[in-house]
C-alpha cells in the first residue's frame, strides 16, 4: 500500500464513523428490514440513532418499545445506552 492508498482508506473510514453527542462511537445497523425495537436498558437511558440522511433521533428512555412497523432501512447506526 502506498501513501495515497493509506490516505484514501483513512478518509473513507472517517466518513463512515459517526460521532455522537456523548463522544462515543455508534454501531452500524446491518439490516434493512421492517421490525421492532425494545429499550430494556437501565431506566432512563436513551439510545441515539443516526439516519442515512444525516438526521438524528434520541430514542425514548428505557423502559420503552415499539413492537411493530419499524423501518430499519434509513437507520445508519446507533449508539446504545
Amino acid at each position: 500500500m502506498n501513501a495515497d492508498d493509506s490516505r484514501a482508506r483513512s478518509s473513507q473510514a472517517k466518513t463512515h464513523a459517526v460521532a455522537t453527542p456523548s463522544n462515543g462511537w455508534a454501531r452500524p445497523i446491518p439490516w434493512f428490514t421492517v421490525g421492532s425495537w425494545d429499550n430494556n436498558q437501565t431506566a432512563g437511558t436513551r439510545p441515539f440513532l443516526t439516519f442515512t440522511n444525516g438526521s438524528t433521533w434520541s430514542m425514548p428512555a428505557a423502559r420503552s418499545a415499539q413492537t411493530t412497523n419499524v423501518d430499519w432501512a434509513p437507520v445508519r447506526n446507533i449508539l446504545p445506552c
